[in-house]
């Protein structure tokens, strides 16, 4: 099992709500193992995703957290099995992918403005 396809793609799917949390503020420990994960994504009112998500800033992003989170979602390279596995990872990979490119972008405009 922990050879197989299905089994690095269980890891992957994982690996995607983990990096979504993080990014969003969990501290990293806490979003090291699947049994944790789901207690999060369980959470209902402040802590619920909908609105963790729609309280989001990217000013609030740490640049070590992002970066590294954006180096585990390139290394990534099985989206569509993801999609197929299940479709609230791949919607949270996008949404994780697309807000740390925008993120990117917007350090460096930053970084050339202050040139």
């Amino acid at each position: 099992m922990k050879g197989s396809p299905f089994f690095f793609l269980l890891l992957t799917v994982s690996l995607v709500y983990s990096l979504f949390f993080f990014t969003v503020g969990e501290h990293k420990s806490d979003v090291e193992d699947w049994s944790k994960i789901k207690v999060l994504v369980g959470k209902t009112g402040k802590l619920g995703l909908r609105r963790r998500i729609n309280a989001h800033k990217m000013e609030n992003l740490i640049k070590k957290n992002a970066d590294d989170a954006m180096n585990e979602l390139l290394c990534i390279e099985d989206v569509d099995g993801i999609a197929k596995k299940s479709k609230g990872a791949a919607i949270f990979y996008a949404w994780n992918k697309g807000m740390l490119d925008e993120w990117k972008e917007e350090q460096a405009a930053d970084a050339e403005h202050n040139k």
